[in-house]
């Protein structure tokens, strides 16, 4: 059977069922729809061909005829749920044929618990960062359905569901808010929620994710409900550690994250007293652990310095071992740059500034050099970032200076140069750029041969940075003209003189 072939059978047979639905249509339509549902090769729903287009509207109409109870529904969810593995098959189904506004109204309490769990897991995955820019004729209904279901009385599966989709739903998403709080008894919806905090932590966390959403429609979170939401995190990462359980630990330490940068929960963080014991209790369940997990907790241990609370400087030398020992042995991850960036920030802001031995400065530097770096230009703004704080350190930054290659950072920004100037601005190499410059600017404080080659770049490429800036964030403009304005200034008042 060629490549296509299943496609075309099952575009004929539906369409077949549609002219004349019986018992050999229905037959055969599900037949296919079992092939399909098996296939291996997924690539063969990749969109844009006039096949793979008939299919998907082929599809949709199919859908829109049929009844909840109809067998052949659920099999289209089946194939469904299989096509949004693949990445540009869920685009489509979410953006293009909107399947989830299509597949909304079978969602009711006239099913069945299966099924309500199998139309829940597919609508949670359809919905995963989507956007709705108005209020939409599906929205209420759905949102009504789905905080029924949010109720100590229902069952932990269920509640679980529906809490993850209604969050979908609303995040970052207004009008779906508005739905909430317009068609709902929100008060005893609140309740509920709150009542829900003695259920399975998984709950508790997704409780805690619509809460704060909600928090944003007036409805305040308690610093108490905060402060049990910090215990909760470290009771639910160390179960999840002992469990390798690393799905809902990724979740916990996510919105760990989203709870310290929202505005109204940062500063009840602040005030938990027990981080030091839980820090302890998290780094011993850590121990010979597999390189999931620490990426995982990297990114938790990153977020607790970031609260700049105190006495939480005293880990520095283990965190700073679990992130050299996890880009020595393992890869280099951003999860692992990003924490010793983070202690090195937290140390010098305690004032602590042996936190790196020589030959750990050596290590970070000769990252510069990994083919990693050159190919990946997140990794290596990651790089270039931790070397640059490494240089604010005045023990650290005569050394740091003479071990950064030059070699490397000019073929960094020679390959940025050769790039087309419109690809430039479209991708990440622009903030790659202009954090090279910042770096050379650092650098050029303490070697003349850094002060030399970031007078050739400001003397040569002043237009093209001026243009670039225009288009990166307003962090790395601000810094990159302050950088600009520095340097002429220097020049003028004759301290490069002074450089070796």
């Amino acid at each position: 059977m060629e490549r296509n072939d299943s496609l075309k059978s099952f575009v004929s047979s539906a369409k077949e069922y549609l002219n004349n639905p019986n018992d050999t249509s229905t037959a055969v339509l599900q037949r296919d729809l079992g092939v399909l549902t098996t296939l291996q090769d997924l690539l063969v729903f990749t969109p844009g061909s006039p096949l793979a287009s008939d299919f998907y509207e082929t599809l949709y109409t199919l859908t829109s005829k049929l009844a909840p109870m109809d067998p052949l529904l659920w099999s289209v969810l089946d194939l469904l749920q299989a096509l949004s593995t693949l990445p540009t098959a869920l685009n489509s189904l979410i953006h293009i044929y909107k399947f989830p506004q299509l597949l909304s109204p079978f969602l009711s309490t006239s099913l069945i618990p299966e099924k309500r769990i199998k139309l829940l897991k597919l609508l949670k995955r359809l919905t995963r960062g989507i956007k709705f820019h108005w209020q939409e004729s599906h929205l209420p209904a759905l949102i009504q359905t789905l905080t029924q279901w949010i109720n100590p009385s229902q069952d932990p599966e269920l509640i679980t569901s529906s809490l993850g989709l209604l969050i979908n739903l609303c995040r970052k998403n207004p009008p779906a808010i508005y739905t909430l709080v317009e068609s709902v008894n929100s008060k005893k919806f609140h309740r509920n929620l709150l009542r829900l905090q003695t259920n399975t932590p998984k709950i508790k966390i997704l409780c805690c994710e619509i809460l704060l959403i909600m928090e944003d429609t007036n409805y305040e979170i308690p610093e108490q409900f905060i402060l049990n939401f910090v215990e909760l995190t470290f009771k639910i990462i160390e179960e999840t550690l002992e469990e390798n359980d690393f799905k809902v630990l990724n979740e916990a330490v996510e919105f760990f994250e989203e709870v310290r940068c929202h505005e109204k929960t940062r500063n009840y963080l602040i005030n938990y007293e027990n981080y030091t014991k839980n820090l302890k209790d998290v780094l011993e369940k850590l121990e010979g652990k597999c390189p999931e997990a620490v990426e995982i907790i990297s990114k938790f241990f990153t977020s607790i310095l970031k609260l700049k609370i105190p006495g939480i400087f005293q880990f520095h030398p283990q965190l700073t071992g679990i992130a050299l020992r996890c880009l020595k042995k393992f890869r280099i991850s951003i999860s692992s740059l990003s924490l010793l960036k983070t202690v090195v920030v937290d140390s010098r802001r305690n004032k602590s500034s042996d936190i790196l031995s020589v030959p750990q400065i050596d290590f970070v530097v000769s990252l510069m050099t990994s083919e990693d770096i050159l190919e990946d230009d997140l990794r290596a703004i990651e790089v270039i970032q931790l070397i640059q704080e490494l240089t604010k350190i005045s023990n650290y930054r005569m050394h740091v200076s003479q071990s950064v290659p030059e070699p490397r950072i000019r073929e960094m920004m020679k390959k940025i140069d050769d790039d087309d100037p419109k690809k430039i601005i479209k991708n990440i190499s622009t903030p790659l750029y202009v954090n090279l410059l910042c770096l050379i600017s650092d650098l050029a404080t303490s070697d003349s041969k850094w002060l030399t080659l970031y007078t050739e770049l400001i003397q040569n490429k002043k237009n093209s940075i001026d243009f670039r800036c225009l288009h990166i964030e307003k962090r790395l403009r601000d810094e990159i003209q302050d950088t600009v304005s520095d340097f002429f200034s220097w020049i003028q008042s004759g301290m490069h003189s002074g450089c070796d």
